[in-house]
């Protein structure tokens, strides 16, 4: 989550303090800031941005946003055409050419929940100490240690970040965040939205977003419906005004899609389909939203476990190779040093010495069709399955 002294800089930059963005110049011309929400699918997003933008004039911010745009010289500022990263409204006080904003929100509890799952496996992280102390999620949220377990859409978008203490937003803040997205967004899109929402975008910045990967994928967490009901209940005290900007956002997200019409459907839906293709293509994990994490973990073991067997039926093939390069070696002279060299060669899969191996005519012959058919391919597939 952004710093202090990043809220401290936004957080100076209230209703009164924000001119719009210049309404002379489209969207496409402007500098594009996305504000990425933690665990609200902004990794997936960042990267098709990035690659939309290009990275000579994409800048990721990392913690004290502020003073690195302060500090950068403002011919590199003006060249910026994306800027992206963990941080609260009010970094466009920093740039002189046009500029506009774009968000994703996530239904709260799923972002709650993904946060405390995701920092429970992050001995790195410095909210480890917290998640690992506390008993449960309910625990977690409920210390009031953690701004990002309250209401932290509200304060992305409001500008405030982490100079509210937890506990102390207010609708106040609230209703700013709703002014702010009405006047400085090009849009604000959900993740469970998320190709509308891509695609929404890309038809108001005058481009065509690709088939995507989908990264920073938490498979670890477990689910909203398999948590005890007082933790949702906990969630959702503690996170009451991002319940309601999710829902407003939502609302709005929907009339915008509607207005859209049936050729937009049409192109949503054949950019869905692109993606399961590209996703299979890929071997990524592409499944049903039914399906549950186990069922995924089972199915990579299960194709594990076949490819390894394939191996060791290749392995015995290769015993019984090296049984008869051994009686071929004695009658040829050969020693059983150059023979186990050989043999360790083809094991480690060096290509070099491999191939020397191959061309050896004494045990070329019998060796190449199996490792060049089913042995270098299979530890290619193994690898690629790790």
């Amino acid at each position: 989550m952004a710093t202090s002294s990043d809220s401290a800089a936004a957080g100076a930059n209230t209703a009164a303090d924000t001119a719009p963005d210049t309404a002379a110049d489209t969207a496409a011309d402007k500098t594009l800031i996305f504000l990425h929400v933690p665990k609200a699918a902004g990794t997936t997003m960042a990267s098709i941005l990035t690659g939309q933008y290009g990275e000579q004039t994409s800048y990721h911010t990392k913690r004290q946003a502020h003073q690195q745009m302060e500090a950068m010289p403002e011919a590199q500022r003006r060249q910026l055409r994306l800027i992206h990263g963990h941080m609260p409204f009010g970094l466009h006080r920093h740039l002189s050419q046009p500029w506009t904003y774009f968000t994703m929100l996530r239904h709260p509890v799923d972002r709650v929940i993904s946060h405390y799952y995701y920092i429970l496996n992050s001995p790195d992280h410095s909210g480890y100490p917290v998640a690992k102390a506390a008993r449960d999620i309910t625990d977690y949220v409920s210390c009031g240690m953690q701004e990002q377990t309250n209401n932290v859409q509200t304060r992305h978008l409001s500008g405030i970040g982490g100079i509210v203490k937890f506990g102390q937003c207010t609708r106040e803040h609230l209703e700013l965040a709703k002014h702010n997205l009405e006047r400085h967004f090009v849009l604000a899109g959900t993740s469970e939205q998320f190709d509308a929402t891509l695609l929404l975008l890309g038809q108001r910045l005058g481009w065509t977003p690709a088939p995507y990967p989908k990264l920073n994928v938490n498979l670890k967490r477990r689910k909203r419906d398999e948590l005890p009901r007082r933790a949702i209940a906990t969630i959702r005290q503690f996170n009451a005004l991002d319940l309601e900007l999710y829902d407003y956002v939502s609302a709005r997200l929907r009339a915008q899609i509607a207005e859209q019409g049936t050729d937009f459907q049409a192109a949503l839906e054949a950019f869905q389909q692109a993606n399961l293709a590209y996703g299979a293509a890929q071997d990524s994990v592409q499944v049903q939203p039914t399906e549950s994490v186990s069922q995924r973990q089972a199915a990579r073991a299960n194709r594990k476990a076949a490819a390894k067997s394939e191996l060791e039926q290749v392995k015995g093939q290769l015993a019984h190779v090296q049984r008869e390069l051994e009686i071929a070696q004695a009658l040829q002279g050969r020693t059983q040093h150059q023979l186990r060299r050989a043999l360790k060669m083809l094991a480690q899969n060096r290509r070099d010495p491999l191939w020397q191996v191959l061309d050896n005519p004494l045990w070329g012959d019998r060796l190449r069709p199996i490792v060049e058919n089913k042995l270098l391919p299979l530890m290619r597939r193994v690898q690629s399955r790790r």
